[in-house]
C-alpha cells in the first residue's frame, strides 16, 4: 500500500467484504506510533453511514481509543437500534485481531419543539489569514502535514499557565472540506490543552472522545473551522478538556470533550 494517502481516497478506499469493512491508515496520518484519532474515527463513522444511508443527520459520537490504529484495519458495524426518533450504531475497529477503537453514533432527524436555545458565537480572534501558520519544525505530528493550521492562541510544550488552545484548521484536501466525514476527521486536530503547561515534548494520548453536533450541517465557505480546547482538570497523569468548533461565520458546529493520558 502507499505511504501517503489524502483523506478523500482514504475514505473512498473503505470497502465492504465478508460482513466487514476494510480500510487503511497510511503512514502520513501517523501520530506517534498510532494513527491520527480523527481519521480512525472518520473511517468508523463512514462505515456506519454506509450501513444507515444518507438521510438521518449525525447527532453525537462516542469514541474509545483503545490501541494503536495504523495500517490495515477491519471495521464491524452493529445496528444497536434503529427507531423513528433516533438510530444507534457502533463500529468496532480492529488491527489484526486487536480492538483498537470503538465508535458509537446517534443519528436522528429534526422535529418540531418549543425548546430553542441559541448557541453563543465563537470568540473574537483574527481570521485565518491574520494568524501565523503552525511551525513546521520541532515535535509536530506527521498527520498535521495534511492540514492547514493557523495559530490564534496557544501552543503545546511552552510552559504556560493558561491551558487553552485556539486554532483555525482546514483540510489541504479540498474535497474533504465541508464533507461530513471530513469534518469528523478535522475535529481531533488540536493537541491536548494541558500540554500548554508542559515545558518540553512529552507523550500524550487521547482515551475517550464525546461529540455533540448542535445542527444538521457543517456549513463552511472555504473549509476553515475555529477549534478551541480548554483543560478543566489535570492530575495523576490524566486530564479532561472541553472543546468547541465554529465555522467561519461564527456558527457553533460541535461541542465535545476528551479525556487524556499525560506521560510527563
Amino acid at each position: 500500500m502507499t505511504d501517503s494517502l489524502a483523506l478523500t481516497p482514504t475514505l473512498q478506499g473503505l470497502r465492504a467484504e465478508g460482513g466487514l469493512y476494510h480500510g487503511f491508515v497510511a503512514p502520513n496520518w501517523a501520530q506517534g506510533r498510532a494513527g491520527y484519532g480523527g481519521v480512525v474515527t472518520a473511517l468508523g463513522f463512514e462505515a456506519m453511514r454506509r450501513e444507515l444511508g444518507p438521510d438521518s443527520p449525525l447527532r453525537s459520537l462516542n469514541v474509545a481509543f483503545i490501541g494503536p490504529a495504523v495500517g490495515d484495519l477491519t471495521i464491524q458495524v452493529e445496528r444497536l437500534r434503529v427507531g423513528r426518533t433516533a438510530a444507534f450504531l457502533q463500529s468496532t475497529v480492529r488491527a489484526g485481531t486487536d480492538v483498537v477503537a470503538t465508535v458509537a453514533a446517534c443519528f436522528g432527524p429534526d422535529r418540531e419543539s418549543v425548546v430553542n436555545l441559541p448557541s453563543a458565537p465563537g470568540p473574537e480572534v483574527p481570521p485565518p489569514d491574520g494568524c501565523i501558520p503552525l511551525p513546521s519544525g520541532g515535535p509536530v505530528p506527521t498527520f498535521l502535514k495534511n492540514l492547514d493550521v493557523r495559530i490564534a492562541r496557544g501552543l503545546p510544550f511552552m510552559g504556560r499557565q493558561d491551558p487553552e488552545i485556539l486554532w483555525w484548521a482546514r483540510h489541504r484536501d479540498e474535497a474533504a472540506r465541508g464533507a461530513e466525514s471530513g469534518f469528523v476527521a478535522l475535529l481531533d486536530t488540536l493537541p491536548p490543552a494541558a500540554a500548554t503547561q508542559l515545558k518540553g515534548p512529552s507523550p500524550l494520548s487521547s482515551l475517550t472522545w464525546m461529540v455533540d453536533f448542535p445542527g444538521t450541517g457543517f456549513d463552511t465557505t472555504d473549509g476553515w473551522y475555529l477549534l478551541r480546547s480548554v483543560s478543566d482538570y489535570a492530575g495523576g497523569g490524566f486530564s479532561g478538556q472541553a472543546m468547541q468548533a465554529w465555522n467561519r461565520d461564527g456558527k457553533l458546529v460541535a461541542l465535545h470533550r476528551q479525556s487524556i493520558a499525560i506521560f510527563g
